[in-house]
């Protein structure tokens, strides 16, 4: 620390341009290898059974503190996180819609007060669901699907129901509301908030073998695996924008 300390008292004391912008570079270059030694801990954590939890926890967490930083001037930490994983993930899996937590919601017992009353807004919900199960299959049978059909591009549900769209269904509403069901809007929601908030994790079944060895079986498509893609992406192209601009992580706009 006190070596991080001398190099930011020599930069404010530079009178050169050109190397005080490389002496800055090399600043921001080492802050983010700081965050890759963080990132490859819990990598290692991943690896080992009786801290998997932990670190997928870690990982959540780590794109809260991510989108922070990039986007400190936005007051609601669901609209950075998610804005972080649209901008920085470059996994267009977290726009999809989740159908099988559309049909199932309603008797989650892992939704705080809060995300049900945002997914309540949605109007003539009964109508929609029975379109969606007519147009792709209802939740049995998409549990005995291949992953592909569990989740939907946002493009391909609306247009759905706008094809079988019956009258005094809130076409704008519906619209509005869809995004409460994506991928993305699940992993803020539903594992981080739960597993910060009630060490949680839903979309993970626990259990032992024959021998007590810790079993998991991730049945979604947020697994263990995705979301350390999804820190390890965010992270390349965060520090790949700053150090192009050579600009602080906290200072960074565009």
């Amino acid at each position: 620390m006190s070596g991080v300390i001398g190099m930011v008292y020599w930069l404010a004391t530079m009178t050169d341009e050109s190397q005080k912008a490389e002496l800055k570079k090399q600043m921001v270059g080492a802050y983010f290898a700081a965050w890759r030694q963080d990132l490859g801990k819990a990598k290692e954590l991943l690896g080992k059974p009786e801290y998997r939890l932990t670190a997928i926890l870690v990982l959540s967490c780590y794109i809260a503190a991510l989108a922070r930083l990039r986007y400190p001037d936005t007051d609601s930490e669901r609209e950075v996180y998610t804005t972080m994983l649209r901008e920085y993930s470059g996994l267009k899996e977290y726009e999809w819609i989740d159908l099988r937590f559309f049909y199932q919601w309603r008797s989650s017992d892992h939704i705080d007060k809060r995300y049900r009353k945002a997914l309540e807004g949605l109007e003539n919900y009964e109508q929609i669901q029975k379109i969606l199960i007519k147009s792709f299959g209802d939740n049995d049978q998409l549990a005995k699907g291949q992953e592909k059909d569990k989740y939907k591009k946002p493009a391909e549900v609306v247009q759905a129901v706008r094809a079988n769209q019956t009258e005094g269904l809130n076409q704008e509403n519906f619209e509005q509301k869809l995004q409460l069901f994506s991928v993305g809007e699940i992993l803020y929601r539903i594992v981080r908030c739960n597993a910060v908030h009630e060490t949680s994790f839903p979309l993970i079944n626990r259990g032992q073998d024959a021998n007590g060895n810790l079993l998991y079986k991730e049945w979604h498509i947020i697994t263990s695996d995705f979301l350390y893609t999804t820190v390890e992406n965010i992270l390349s192209k965060y520090e790949g924008e700053c150090m192009a601009e050579g600009e602080w992580p906290h200072a960074y706009r565009q």
